[in-house]
């Protein structure tokens, strides 16, 4: 499923983070944000995972706008189509990435289904 960000915009405490972002993730793709300190890393991650509101714009999962739908309905649509890999300090240590990277899957997700997904492969 696509996630796609228009012409989106986002501003903490009168600091303008970004401004007229464009971005599209498409099935299966990995992808990491990377800049300095304080640049908006983690409040974009936070914006495009439906869990923080942005400013300007719009975000998309598959045709679906995160704005348009009731808090439920997002929460269902994000466990079903995105996962997130927090910083270490949310990881546990003793386990793989893998294992790590599961936990995001719903409880009915299938042992199969959560190795292939963690591992990056796109549904069949």
């Amino acid at each position: 499923m696509l996630v796609e960000a228009t012409s989106i915009s986002k501003t903490i405490n009168e600091r303008k983070l970004w401004s007229d972002m464009n971005l599209s993730v498409g099935p299966g793709e990995i992808f990491g944000v990377l800049g300095q300190s304080g640049s908006g890393k983690t409040a974009l991650l936070t914006c495009l995972g439906g869990l923080a509101p942005i400013d300007g714009g719009e975000i998309r999962i598959g045709d679906v706008r995160l704005d348009n739908v009731s808090r439920g309905a997002r929460r269902q649509l994000l466990r079903s189509h995105l996962g997130f890999l927090f910083r270490s300090h949310v990881l546990i240590d003793s386990w793989t990435i893998e294992q790590n990277l599961a936990l995001a899957f719903p409880r009915h997700t299938s042992h199969s289904e959560r190795r292939r997904r963690s591992q990056g492969h796109p549904r069949r």
